[in-house]
């Protein structure tokens, strides 16, 4: 049996036929490209104020550093380590000024995490409940990217103030030499966690720029793919690449500052504003150095690949219907953006479905503590096999690269004891001539359903044969 399905581009597109009691289901994913200051921020919910804080102690001394031409010489050298054993009473949260009741204090995993997939090694990082930063590839070898660190989570009551308004805060802590790093703001409003910039001066800038001509600065592009959600709405998974090597950074002794951002804006049909995300690239703190200041060039190109971000992914719910995305990139002077069109099914309602299609390059078998109360919580990973899937944001695949198509299968039928035997098939046409160029055949399915929801993963490889250059 042959069906009519429809496509997305990868240069060439790639149709997925699901084959049931003789009847076909396809499946498609769109992506786009286009061209394309802040500490994070802290929304309010539930009156409540919840400080992620690392800290450091910082010593200072004289001794032998290496000069520029490699000789011997008096200089001043740091030592840093992390500040471990700290309770309530030894933390002091100050809003505008005013020191506040501590509620609730706990130690936690730190917001970084060390990444050894199919390709190489990098740290993701989360600053919000959804949103994962993505570092490029360590180039060294022996650069390690596994931390021991910890964050503290701070709890407290704000006191009252009117609604869109914004606070300052300070921390101290009862140990000397001690480096605080924590958010500088919070802003009372209803608005999620995963929209800090919302009511912000930067966000109203990036929202500008959406009304606007502008092409923008920085290259950027994005893809999405939809999936059957835990409540009822769709889960949208979009992939961002970043030009890391283009974004503004500077440092403060052996610390990175950047002031790198993201806005994610989901229009309907009709132009209405139906969702939003933002996001800012916390960087995790230097966790520990003992050299020379100010730090040596190399140092500075070393730590800043592990932490300026290449990519950035997260997630959103939608209801089933046509959208599209508006999403801009700020490193505080520079922006870029890029637009895609999609559409999300219902999967509730058909006997059988097929999910969207995100386009993977990288994989690896998760840790048992690569998630917390720090790391993107409320992410959830595309899993198959063990091991989960990263979707890209780049769409370019060279010869010889692997193409990984994740997808999901949905049904009321698959839940009963006597399941139907599912044949899947996977081709990638060239979309100006109509040639085939690659084809599994029809397979049979016999992945699992995942243990989280009901939906039957499938990831097949498929070797590249030709450059497939993004469209």
């Amino acid at each position: 049996m042959k069906a009519q399905l429809s496509t997305f581009h990868i240069g060439r597109s790639l149709g997925v036929l699901l084959m049931f009691g003789g009847i076909a289901f396809g499946a498609a994913s769109p992506s786009a490209s286009a061209q394309s200051e802040t500490s994070p921020l802290i929304k309010v919910e539930s009156r409540e104020v919840v400080l992620p804080i690392r800290v450091i102690q910082e010593k200072k001394s004289t001794g032998a550093v290496e000069g520029p031409n490699g000789e011997a010489q008096l200089g001043w050298v740091l030592h840093s380590k992390e500040v471990t054993g700290l309770s309530a009473k030894s933390v002091h949260v100050f809003e505008d000024g005013v020191e506040a009741k501590i509620q609730h204090f706990s130690v936690e995993q730190a917001d970084g995490w060390a990444v050894h997939d199919n390709v190489g090694s990098h740290l993701d990082y989360s600053c919000t409940p959804r949103g994962i930063w993505v570092a490029p590839d360590v180039a060294n070898k022996a650069t390690t990217l596994d931390s021991k660190f910890h964050t503290y989570l701070v709890t407290y009551v704000p006191l009252p103030s009117p609604t869109g308004s914004c606070h300052r805060i300070s921390i101290k802590v009862d140990r000397r030499h001690s480096k605080v790093f924590a958010p500088g703001q919070y802003c009372n409003t209803k608005d999620p966690l995963s929209d800090p910039l919302k009511d912000t001066e930067l966000g109203d800038r990036l929202i500008g720029n959406v009304n606007s001509n502008q092409v923008g600065e920085l290259p950027l592009s994005v893809k999405t793919s939809s999936f059957a959600g835990l409540s009822g709405a769709a889960r949208v998974n979009l992939s961002a690449e970043i030009p890391a090597n283009l974004l503004e950074r500077h440092w403060d002794g052996v610390h990175l500052v950047t002031s790198i951002a993201v806005l994610g804006l989901v229009f309907d049909s009709n132009g209405k504003l139906v969702s939003r995300f933002s996001d800012t690239a916390c960087a995790p703190a230097e966790e520990g150095y003992s050299g020379p200041l100010p730090l040596p060039a190399f140092a500075q190109k070393e730590f800043g690949q592990v932490m300026v971000p290449s990519g950035y992914r997260t997630q959103v719910d939608l209801g089933p219907g046509d959208y599209r995305l508006e999403l801009l990139l700020t490193d505080g002077e520079k922006f870029g953006r890029a637009s895609t069109s999609f559409t999300v099914d219902d999967f509730s309602r058909a006997a059988l479905s097929l999910s969207g299609i995100a386009l993977c390059k990288r994989y690896h078998k998760p840790a048992p503590d690569e998630r917390g109360p720090t790391r993107a919580p409320q992410y959830l990973p595309l899993m198959f096999d063990g091991q989960e899937f990263t979707p890209t944001g780049d769409t370019r695949f060279k010869k010889g690269e692997q193409l990984l198509p994740y997808l999901e299968i949905y049904g009321t039928e698959l839940r009963a004891a006597d399941a139907p035997k599912l044949f899947l098939e996977m081709k990638v046409f060239d979309e100006r001539t109509g040639e085939l160029k690659i084809g599994t055949g029809a397979r049979p399915v016999d992945s699992p359903m995942r243990p989280d929801y009901p939906a039957i993963p499938v990831v097949w490889e498929m070797e590249v044969a030709d450059r497939l250059p993004n469209s």
